[in-house]
């Protein structure tokens, strides 16, 4: 009797893992180019390598289904035999599956989860419908009037409310005050496609495309002069949903709304400001890290905050991060990373964040800060086969050279503060050398406009460049700091900066700790705290439990920078 009880949880074991592996290795789709560029497809570009993935995924599809036939078939002897042997390669596939994620498919398992779920919720009503059309006439429900009448009333009762647009409307995500030029993008969203505005002093200003509301859409913008909001300190976010916009006339759902105060930058008496960059998803993390820097005046992400932007949660993630960090009460700023750049919501990211123009590279200034935000696209040169045809960033990078040129032209010595910020840093020039001319040429201009701070992320690592410093080289390569790396990998190039570059994207709870599953949990970021009276500046980077990182040099066996690094301003 035990041998039997065990045989069948067998059976059934082999079959939910057997489906398991194969939703899984699907949902991770995102990282199937890391699985052939791990197999080293940059050695021999193999067409095998390169569609293994695709092959692997084939192969779980048959192995779920054979095992399906399996656990229906009645020859016990033959089912318990292939049993054994599948439950031997679904367990085989498991590690592997478990091996990707902890080589690098952990930062998204945010996107991988959700769409999981997605799948084995597909499965189960592929499943009600098998039960409806071959086992249902067979049963006794199909004589049973009460259960064909609650079936018919749920029928009618989805394709009327389909039919009448009813749904439950509120605000889904709270505000976020992006600072773009001389205004301010307030972005939120609602539960439904809605109508938005935001009201100051009684006076309403509209999410609106050519005069007209936007009203099919989740996510609101709404752009407010910086003097209007800044004299006002206080605002208010309105949704409502039109549930009928015809041609003359149309109906209205409830006005939902929610307050806000707000605090602008004054540069009076300092400035404190945090920033975080390569979070991946990892939102509780970061959020906890932010909330150490109490009285943060400003926020700022420096890219990859998510993984990739195949959904439109995706790619709001970055708004309900930035809110939880700011409550909508300060401003944000943000650069775009390379991983903004993938997925299906990429091109509609502009709505969704500060940018200009639909691009991501624009100056602001807060009071007496002034900042330029960079956007260098891609990490690779356009060609790269990830990319398959599909990045073309050559002229937007250049583009930004002439936006920096004519900014340079500016007076920009009357600010207190000159801050820039980028994804991936300028000053970095890595091993395969990609877009070294164009970084250079972009620091040039750089160098020209006295810049105090420039935060980037990009490495997964805390790195600062200090202008000056003695970059020794052995045999063409940078020598590293042993505590920081034992092996001696960079032969890139650093530009000629006069500016302090700093890197904020690690995970983990030292400046050495790996990327992988034991350092989850903590997010490090970095407080900046600005003192224009002793003319110096304080960076303290912290993890998600509050604690101090010490920091050193990369280069060089030398420089420890101790936790709490202080620069003098320009």
């Amino acid at each position: 009797m035990i041998k039997k009880i065990l045989l069948k949880v067998s059976h059934i074991g082999n079959l939910v893992l057997a489906w398991f592996n194969f939703w899984m290795f699907f949902a991770m789709r995102p990282c199937w180019s890391g699985i052939s560029k791990t197999l080293r497809y940059e050695d021999s570009y193999s067409s095998l390598l390169y569609n293994l993935p695709i092959i692997i995924w084939i192969l779980l599809f048959l192995i779920a289904v054979s095992n399906s036939i399996l656990f229906l078939l009645n020859r016990k002897k033959d089912k318990n035999l292939y049993s054994y042997i599948y439950n031997g390669v679904n367990i085989v596939f498991l590690i592997a599956v478990i091996v990707i994620i902890n080589l690098g498919a952990i930062d998204y398992m945010d996107y991988i989860w959700p769409n999981f779920f997605k799948y084995v919720g597909l499965s189960a009503a592929l499943l009600i419908v098998i039960f409806f059309i071959f086992i249902y006439p067979k049963t006794n429900l199909h004589k049973v009037k009460a259960f064909k009448w609650s079936l018919l009333g749920i029928i009618f009762a989805l394709v009327g409310a389909n039919l009448v647009n009813f749904t439950f409307n509120d605000i889904s995500t709270g505000a976020v005050v992006y600072a773009v030029e001389n205004e301010y993008q307030i972005v939120f969203s609602s539960r439904t496609e809605a109508r938005a505005w935001v009201e100051i002093d009684d006076v309403r200003y509209f999410d609106n495309y050519a005069g007209s509301n936007r009203s099919y859409t989740k996510i609101h913008k709404v752009t407010i002069p910086m003097d209007i909001l800044d004299e006002a300190k206080e605002y208010e976010i309105h949704v409502q949903k039109i549930t009928y916009r015809g041609p003359f006339g149309g109906y209205f759902g409830r006005d939902i709304s929610e307050k806000y105060t707000f605090k602008p930058v004054e540069t009076s008496d300092g400035l404190n400001y945090y920033s975080l960059a390569d979070i991946h998803m990892a939102g509780k993390a970061a959020i906890k890290a932010a909330s150490y820097m109490e009285d943060k005046e400003l926020l700022v992400l420096a890219g990859d905050i998510v993984s990739m932007m195949d959904t439109y949660a995706d790619a709001n993630l970055v708004n309900e991060y930035a809110h939880e960090m700011t409550k909508g009460n300060i401003p944000v700023v943000y650069a775009r990373g390379n991983h903004e750049i993938k997925g299906k919501y990429a091109e509609e990211f502009h709505n969704f964040v500060g940018s200009k123009d639909e691009s991501f590279y624009y100056s602001f200034t807060l009071d007496n800060l002034y900042g330029v935000v960079l956007d260098i696209g891609e990490d690779h040169d356009d060609d790269y086969w990830e990319y398959y045809d599909t990045a073309y960033y050559e002229e937007y990078r250049e583009n930004q050279i002439s936006f920096l040129q004519e900014e340079a032209k500016k007076d920009l010595s009357k600010y207190d503060y000159r801050l820039a910020v980028c994804h991936i840093p300028v000053v970095f020039i890595n091993n395969r050398r990609n877009h070294e001319e164009q970084k250079i040429k972009l620091t040039e201009e750089l160098n020209k406009m006295n810049i105090d701070m420039m935060i980037s992320g990009h490495q997964h690592d805390l790195f600062i460049f200090e202008p000056g410093f003695d970059y020794k080289l052995e045999n063409g390569r940078y020598v590293w700091n042993p505590n920081i790396s034992s092996s001696n990998p960079y032969k890139g190039k650093i530009t000629e900066h006069n500016f302090i570059n700093v890197l904020v994207s690690k995970r983990g709870y030292t400046q050495v700790d790996s990327g992988k599953l034991t350092n989850m949990k903590s997010q490090i970021g970095l407080g900046i705290r600005v003192d224009f009276k002793n003319n110096q500046q304080t960076l303290v980077y912290n993890t998600s439990d509050g604690e101090k990182v010490n920091i050193e040099s990369p280069f060089n066996y030398a420089k420890d920078y101790g936790t709490d690094i202080v620069f003098k301003l320009k």
